[in-house]
């Protein structure tokens, strides 16, 4: 026998810490590190919110690049590739 659930039913789940805590312990720490004078506080501070990011998350990114360049919709047979690359030289120039 299948019992109907409703969601207001549910009793909350408490978690000693959620993300959105982690989360804003990281930026708080990062916006200390911005606002002080102190070069050995900066640099504590830093490494504090490393220590959160090394100890709550599974990865972190250490880098991200993004490219973006405009091409005019007269430009054909241009493209971008994944990899880094543009081709170029198949381009046309439409009128």
């Amino acid at each position: 026998m299948i019992l109907p659930i409703s969601l207001t039913s549910l009793k909350p789940v408490t978690v000693t810490m959620t993300v959105s805590t982690v989360i804003l312990n990281l930026i708080k720490l990062v916006e200390e590190a911005r606002s002080t004078a102190d070069v050995e506080k900066h640099y504590d501070y830093l490494h504090q919110a490393e220590q959160v990011i090394l100890k709550d998350y599974g990865m972190a990114p250490i880098a991200y690049y993004s490219e973006f360049y405009l091409k005019s919709p007269k430009l054909q047979n241009v493209w971008y590739s994944p990899t880094g690359y543009y081709y170029f030289m198949y381009g046309t120039l439409a009128e």
